[in-house]
């Protein structure tokens, strides 16, 4: 499947737990693959696969910056934190509650 609706392919892909979420987020970021997604990038196209095969396609900057305000809102709990220090806080109490 490749789209360009976000919401479809993170329905899909169905990113769950901190650690999914921060993987997607900086395969986003970076241009790079984390954990199970992975990216290519096609001149001003970037492509990011979810775990399933499922294709995402950010058109431009401007998609790329959206996409990762939705993953944002959607999925951070604590809108004070930027994604770093949220992810980080995340790590932390799971492993106090380990």
């Amino acid at each position: 499947m490749n789209t360009t609706d976000f919401d479809e392919w993170l329905g899909e892909a169905a990113p769950e737990g901190h650690e999914e979420v921060y993987s997607l987020y900086k395969t986003v970021s970076t241009g790079e693959g984390w954990g199970s997604y992975s990216t290519t990038t096609r001149g001003q196209q970037r492509f990011v696969i979810g775990p399933g095969g499922q294709v995402l396609v950010l058109a431009s900057a401007k998609a790329v910056k959206a996409f990762l305000a939705k993953i944002e809102d959607e999925y951070k709990d604590d809108k004070e934190l930027d994604m770093e220090s949220w992810y980080g806080l995340q790590r932390t109490m799971a492993s106090d509650n380990s």
